[in-house]
């Protein structure tokens, strides 16, 4: 983990590692890098012998990665970077090419961020361009890479290895009160209202299809990483929600959301209106679309919110969310150059909800999560090793008070 003096320093100049096959995006980066004071070029490569090097001649602060280059037919050399030399990252992919869905590959992987090889070549006059790049750049360099460690979940994730506990369910038809003991084995699709012999058929799909927990994510720009290093970590029997909004390109999110369902444990969402919030779910949102939650009957569901003024939409999930769950909402701020979140999170301490927000150096813009904290006292700075484990820790402890079909 980086002191406060070794930031200081990479903050006053950066060194980048440029490794990639086109000599014509190595001259333009070379070039503009010797216009800018605040970096240097440490290394040029062209392959990844080249690369492996430099590597370990040069430590560089920042690598721009060409990431199709490969050592082997199994590793790629952002694998192999990852393992032996972590460092931040920035790939350099081929929307041609490589394509959106390597890409998230790629930052599940350990990139920090990326930036499309194509708008290189097209913006190398562009001054707002090479200012959103040196942005890009300044903020990799103050990334912690500290190696990820693995959670422990408790054996009643597993469902081998299920655990037997009472089961509190409330049927749909008359509302009658029915606790059952489940184990590993039973039958649910025999289970009936003791009331009125009603089938309690949605507890048989999803024992936690009901959701009596909700965490909400708010993933600012440069949240992607952040996102995809927690969310395919999460067990499969969680209970609750998890609903993220996200501010990134629209155009990307279907993408994304597709993504994160090839790599994850549960299921992944794009909310739309009317959505119904499940149990065992994670719903995604862009933040453009001002999603919130309303109460109908025996669910909640996701309607696109009336907008208010001092609000913003993390703002408004938060607030609406919170009002409904109270004690059982959480809220998490990642990644962001966005000032919002503040208020939800001040609705969800307000109704007793916990509140927490990422560690800096695990987020590429750190401004979404310093203004929260310099506003809200939350509950808990959480490290990027630890945000599944605190999510389903949550989840997992209100799992007993009670659910319904």
């Amino acid at each position: 983990m980086k002191n406060r003096a070794n930031v200081k320093s990479i903050a006053q100049q950066v060194s980048l590692l440029v490794i990639s096959e086109s000599s014509a995006v190595r001259e333009i980066l070379s070039d503009w890098c010797r216009r800018v004071n605040s970096l240097v070029i440490a290394g040029e490569a062209t392959n990844s012998p080249e690369a492996l090097d430099m590597l370990y001649g040069v430590h560089p602060n920042v690598i721009l990665l060409d990431p199709e280059m490969t050592l082997n037919d199994d590793t790629t050399l952002l694998e192999w970077v990852m393992s032996h030399q972590p460092t931040p990252t920035i790939i350099l992919p081929s929307l041609m090419r490589t394509g959106v869905q390597r890409t998230f590959e790629a930052l599940k992987n350990g990139a920090v961020d990326f930036v499309w090889f194509e708008s290189i070549l097209e913006n190398q006059d562009s001054d707002s361009f090479q200012q959103q790049l040196l942005n890009k750049i300044t903020s990799a360099a103050k990334i912690d890479m500290t190696p990820p460690q693995v959670f422990e979940f408790s054996k009643r994730d597993s469902k081998s290895e299920a655990k037997k506990q009472t089961e509190i369910i409330f049927c749909e038809e008359c509302g009658a009160r029915n606790i059952f003991e489940s184990s590993q084995g039973k039958d649910h699709g025999q289970w009936c209202c003791i009331n009125c012999g009603d089938l309690l058929q949605t507890h048989l799909i999803n024992q936690y299809k009901r959701v009596h927990y909700v965490t909400v994510i708010a993933a600012g720009t440069g949240s992607y990483s952040n996102l995809l290093r927690m969310i395919p970590n999460v067990p499969a029997e969680m209970s609750g929600a998890i609903i993220i909004s996200i501010y990134e390109d629209g155009e990307y999110i279907d993408a994304f959301i597709d993504y994160l369902n090839s790599v994850s444990r549960i299921e992944v969402v794009r909310i739309k209106n009317d959505t119904s919030i499940e149990g065992g779910n994670c719903y995604v949102t862009t933040a453009g679309e001002h999603f919130c939650m309303k109460p109908y009957s025996t669910r909640n569901t996701m309607a696109v919110a009336q907008q208010k003024q001092g609000y913003g939409p993390v703002d408004l999930l938060m607030l609406s969310i919170s009002t409904i769950f109270r004690e059982n909402t959480a809220g998490l701020i990642l990644s962001g150059t966005e000032l919002d979140g503040t208020k939800g999170i001040q609705s969800i301490k307000n109704n007793n909800g916990i509140s927490a927000v990422l560690f800096a150096p695990n987020c590429l813009h750190r401004q979404m999560g310093e203004n929260v904290l310099r506003q809200c006292k939350v509950d808990k700075i959480v490290d990027e090793n630890d945000a599944t484990g605190f999510i389903f820790a949550l989840h997992d402890a209100a799992r007993d008070t009670g659910s319904a079909a």
